[in-house]
């Protein structure tokens, strides 16, 4: 199987990895995390969909490697706030990262044994002290392996809290692009998303403060991933 937030080098010979992966982007296999409601309508629409789109939330290291080995038409980054990201993590007791607790250095170095670490990481691993920075480091270190493979050139960047403030617009943009089926969204969802964006704003720069988002900062500053109340990257 594969670790968490595992890094393959592009020319890893694995065959049963790349087996499961196969099978999961042939449809083969689901999860049953989210529970959807069995309806007949739900049904019907999976057994004619002729178009696969796959989440995978840990995906961003093996990028590179499933780059080299996939005939996938396309790669799609969907990105948050870090610090909205960040917050949910903390409030969720890190079971993104399936540890009840903080991540750590030695887990660090092993997620990343087969990718080369320069002096400048080195020491950046070295400076983390809080949770924080431990976070702000593990999604700094999936955007730089992400977006420093051959993947770029085949890579939609989406940005959720743009997608969601220009709601039916944007949305169907994109699935227009991908000949996926448009969707009808009420005018009135652009307006309560507008609303929704601006409150989880708040509630992330009320939770962590200035010395904690100051220290977010100067952990993703070092990726060259910039931020402020409204915009980022």
């Amino acid at each position: 199987g594969f670790n968490q937030r595992q890094y393959l080098i592009p020319t890893h010979d694995d065959i049963k990895k790349y087996n499961y992966l196969l099978n999961v982007f042939r449809g083969k296999y689901f999860t049953i995390r989210p529970e959807y409601k069995l309806s007949f309508n739900y049904i019907y629409r999976r057994l004619i969909s002729k178009k696969l789109l796959i989440k995978f939330v840990r995906a961003n290291r093996l990028w590179p490697w499933m780059v080299n080995n996939y005939n996938v038409k396309s790669f799609i980054l969907l990105v948050r706030h870090p610090c909205s990201t960040i917050v949910s993590q903390i409030k969720s007791t890190y079971t993104g990262y399936w540890n009840p607790s903080i991540p750590n250095k030695k887990q660090i170095l092993m997620e990343l044994e087969n990718y080369q670490i320069d002096e400048n990481i080195d020491n950046l691993i070295n400076s983390l002290r809080y949770e924080e920075e431990y976070l702000a480091f593990y999604l700094g270190m999936d955007y730089k392996i992400a977006l420093s493979s051959e993947i770029v050139n085949n890579l939609d960047i989406l940005c959720f809290e743009s997608m969601v403030q220009s709601g039916s617009k944007s949305l169907n943009k994109f699935l227009a692009k991908y000949e996926f089926e448009i969707v009808n969204l009420k005018e009135i969802m652009q307006i309560r998303s507008q609303r929704v964006v601006t409150k989880t704003r708040k509630n992330w720069e009320a939770y962590l403060g200035r010395d904690r988002i100051s220290r977010i900062r100067r952990i993703l500053s070092a990726f060259d991933i910039q931020f402020d109340a409204n915009s980022y990257w």
